[in-house]
């Protein structure tokens, strides 16, 4: 796969456009020192997790798109082929600063389905917290099983968003992006629905509606 070969049109940001760096710096997350080069690394991350990017429809294996990802943005490979290691460190998780811009770039979306980790999230919390302050009272078997229900919740939500299954440090990224915007769902919520379902089905009520996605114009 080539560069002209992307339709830049239907993805939020131009990845090859070099005014796509200050158009991101909007955000905190993308005015962090990468200590890489920053329109290398953006490029990448808008070829590699926009929703919309050809390479989540063509190229099925996520470790394979993110190598695509990164030769077509221009990360330095070595002579036996392996990429140097700061360029690495992007594709395994091991750049806090550029960890945190993908978890950032994900959640531009505004997508259904990170308003439901969220709230996923919310109630798992919730649930543990009932567990400690109703040890007496709480059926334990139910909350088993309303646990294993959020945790695959939580995982289904988290592999589409990364669009694979993501390494531990950038998906440890999403999770403290969403534990930051926790709903703070109470434990007496839990309690008093018959099922948890209830409030996994509908968590944000019949009438909500996501705001809109705020970004810098292309102008």
């Amino acid at each position: 796969m080539k560069k002209e070969d992307i339709d830049t049109g239907k993805l939020m940001f131009d990845p090859f456009d070099i005014k796509t760096v200050s158009k991101l710096e909007y955000y905190d997350e993308f005015k962090e020192d990468f200590g890489i080069d920053k329109q290398k690394v953006c490029c990448y991350i808008i070829l590699v997790y926009d929703l919309h990017t050809q390479l989540r429809k063509e190229v099925p294996y996520f470790n394979q798109r993110k190598i695509i990802g990164a030769e077509l943005a221009g990360f330095s490979f070595k002579k036996d082929g392996h990429l140097v290691e700061n360029y690495e460190n992007i594709l395994v998780g091991k750049n806090k600063q550029v960890n945190a811009a993908i978890s950032k770039f994900v959640r531009l979306f505004a997508s259904q389905k990170y308003l439901s980790l969220v709230y996923y999230w919310s109630i798992q919390s919730a649930e543990f917290e009932n567990i400690v302050s109703n040890k007496e009272s709480r059926d334990y078997q139910k909350t088993l099983l309303n646990l294993d229900k959020l945790e695959k919740g939580i995982e289904e939500k988290t592999e589409y968003l990364f669009g694979g299954n993501e390494v531990k440090d950038i998906v440890k990224a999403l999770y403290e992006s969403v534990e930051k915007e926790n709903l703070k769902i109470r434990p007496e919520d839990i309690a008093m629905a018959e099922n948890i379902d209830e409030l996994i089905d509908s968590p944000y009520g019949k009438e909500y509606k996501p705001e809109k996605l705020k970004y810098k114009s292309n102008k």
